[in-house]
């Protein structure tokens, strides 16, 4: 049965070793751009894990012009975030709208020192207005030296793939607008709010991706931060495995194994497999930052749910959840660890709690709203 219907299957611990043993190592546009938007920590690491998986690594053609394409407005975007802190501070906390209410119902207080409050809160402000600014000062200025820049393409050169001429270019456009109508991963999420031809960018990274593995008859693990479900198969709000349809397809076309990582789960597995110092904070701010790019809303937004009576329901199916997942983690027996491919049920698991612990509090805050 696993023969007929790959992608419905996750691969054997055996299955995840060799893999991780032979295969190619692909990224994804948002991942290589995620080296302006992490720490210096996080990015070390992800430096540290590509070079020792260079001669592994392979890029389509499309994510090299992409990560060219975009690389400026990331910069911008990465610059520009202090300004927008302060007119978020500036918007949120003006003292002068603080002051009048303060006045107004406690001044006469016998034991509340108004005065004290607004200066207190000022310095405050100050402080963290004074931080920001060193913080914008001492920020890189990566459009007249980049050496992020010059340090990724020093591992990826070599290793980024030949565009398709013209006329293929234009045979798998008029593919993908096929595929876009039949709901054929990946891409058909593009097609509903990107212009050609941006829209077909997935697409051409797909075909790209499986004429590679097909010309070299190896196994490929593809890592992207694109969250979309034209990318990944999701079930009851949660990310289960890649598509199967690209699994079979991949299987199909060049006769070999595909796979997919988030950026944090492949830097989790990675450092491991690598016997790298385990460093959890830089897994769990890679998580945070997929976690600010997703697309999806939240879990009670998403459901509009307004009145007590919904809100109770769905508060008390997620803690029902996370019972159940808490008792399905404590099953999983020490053995079963031993294995580095095989903590992947775990992370699972450790990753939908998570989700449900935060649809938890958005619950709890509508409800304690509604009081």
């Amino acid at each position: 049965m696993r023969d007929l219907f790959p992608g419905y299957y996750q691969p054997t611990e055996e299955e995840f070793a060799e893999l991780w043993e032979k295969c190619i190592f692909s990224f994804d546009t948002n991942v290589l751009l995620h080296i302006y938007r992490y720490s210096p920590k996080t990015r070390e690491r992800l430096f540290d894990i590509l070079q020792k998986f260079q001669e592994r690594i392979w890029i389509p053609h499309q994510v090299a012009y992409e990560i060219h394409k975009n690389r400026l407005t990331v910069i911008s975007d990465q610059s520009g975030a202090y300004k927008e802190i302060q007119t978020i501070l500036d918007k949120n906390l003006a003292i002068g709208a603080l002051k009048d209410p303060l006045f107004k119902n406690f001044k006469r207080h016998p034991f509340i020192d108004v005065n004290k409050i607004i200066e207190d809160i000022e310095l405050v402000i100050k402080k963290i207005e004074d931080d920001l600014q060193v913080k914008k000062q001492a920020h890189p200025n990566y459009l007249e030296s980049d050496d992020l820049w010059d340090k990724l393409i020093a591992i990826i050169n070599g290793k980024i793939g030949q565009p398709y001429i013209k006329d293929k270019l234009k045979e798998i456009h008029k593919d993908a607008e096929q595929r876009f109508k039949d709901s054929v991963p990946p891409g058909y999420e593009d097609a509903k709010e990107k212009p050609a031809p941006d829209k077909y960018g997935d697409v051409v990274i797909w075909r790209q991706l499986i004429d590679y593995a097909k010309s070299e008859k190896k196994s490929l693990i593809f890592v992207t931060d694109d969250n979309k479900q034209d990318w990944w198969l999701k079930h009851d709000r949660k990310t289960v495995s890649p598509r199967p349809e690209l699994v079979e397809e991949m299987r199909t076309e060049a006769g070999v194994r595909f796979y997919m990582y988030s950026a944090d789960r492949f830097l989790d597995y990675a450092q491991k497999f690598l016997n790298l110092s385990e460093q959890p904070e830089v897994i769990e701010e890679a998580r945070e930052i997929r976690g600010q790019d997703l697309e999806s809303k939240p879990l009670l937004t998403e459901q509009n749910l307004s009145t007590k009576e919904e809100l109770k329901k769905e508060l008390q199916i997620v803690k029902e959840d996370q019972a159940l997942l808490q008792i399905k983690l404590k099953k999983l027996q020490f053995p079963f660890h031993k294995s580095i491919f095989g903590k992947m049920e775990e992370y699972d698991i450790e990753e939908k709690l998570i989700n449900l612990q935060r649809a938890q509090r958005l619950a709890e805050e509508k409800l304690a709203a509604l009081e």
